[in-house]
């Protein structure tokens, strides 16, 4: 933020408002970090949960699983996070995919391919349809 000041024109007058500005960026950025940390997925012995900020917690057994898939993108890969999709047979997930069946969608998370290894392996007899390639190309949730 500050590398960028070197292109603005500040001056006296318009110190008061740079201010202004530094301060409401700062903000929002402290807010989106908030709203980030405040996600909170647990792995148990019969399923996982997810707690968001000011919601219950939702949850879901393994033997509701359908599907399993991440994605990892360039720089989710660089930061060592990425997203796991869980497509549920029965029930509501947080997201309705584009094929209509309800997802679980799990994002930053620290390490994506290892828990996928050890969601699959909870799961047991489950085999996938749709492994995991580490693409950017995940069943597409629809809007809601």
């Amino acid at each position: 933020m500050l590398a960028l000041s070197i292109f603005l024109e500040i001056n006296p007058s318009t110190f008061r408002n740079y201010l202004i500005f530094l301060g409401i960026y700062y903000l929002l950025l402290f807010m989106y970090m908030l709203f980030k940390r405040s996600t909170e997925y647990r792995i148990t012995e019969t399923g996982i949960s997810i707690r968001r900020l000011r919601r219950q917690e939702i949850s879901a057994n393994y033997e509701n699983f359908e599907n399993l898939s991440y994605a990892q993108g360039f720089l989710a890969r660089r930061f060592r996070c990425g997203t796991i999709y869980v497509e549920l047979k029965k029930g509501k997930g947080t997201h309705t995919a584009t094929t209509g069946k309800s997802l679980y969608i799990l994002r930053d998370v620290p390490n994506p391919i290892d828990l996928y290894s050890e969601l699959l392996s909870r799961v047991g007899t489950y085999v996938p349809s749709n492994l995991g390639t580490g693409s950017d190309a995940p069943p597409a949730p629809s809007p809601g």
